[in-house]
């Protein structure tokens, strides 16, 4: 799912930002990622809370540090992953009927960091 995300975003940025195509790709991909991580980590601190769990353990600071952590290496993995070859031999599986227009590319990541925020506000 996110390697034809990711290749659907290339291929319509590729003839008009030609240089820059793939490190915008990458940072699309990641946003998603990081998006769907913290999302997660809400989900579970909002259901710990709820079911009066102790996270005691975890501190506010704590929870902020693994967080961005976590979406450091979401974001390099990305980077390894989506760089040279493995770009190479995803064009070359990428169906041609599975393009997705550009604003609905564009949607998945304002809605999951609308549903972030949502939790966030949450947590206050």
């Amino acid at each position: 799912m996110f390697d034809n995300l990711y290749l659907n975003l290339f291929n319509y940025y590729k003839p008009r930002i030609k240089q820059k195509a793939g490190d915008l790709a990458v940072f699309y991909i990641s946003l998603i990622q990081i998006a769907l991580f913290i999302l997660i980590m809400e989900f579970f601190i909002v259901f710990s809370k709820q079911m009066n769990l102790s996270l005691s353990v975890l501190s506010g600071s704590k929870i902020l540090f693994l967080m961005i952590f976590g979406s450091v290496v979401i974001y390099f993995k990305n980077w390894m992953t989506y760089t040279g070859r493995k770009r190479n031999v995803l064009k070359t599986k990428l169906k041609k009927n599975s393009e997705h227009s550009i604003i609905v590319l564009w949607l998945i990541p304002v809605a999951l960091i609308f549903l972030c925020v949502m939790f966030w506000l949450k947590l206050i």
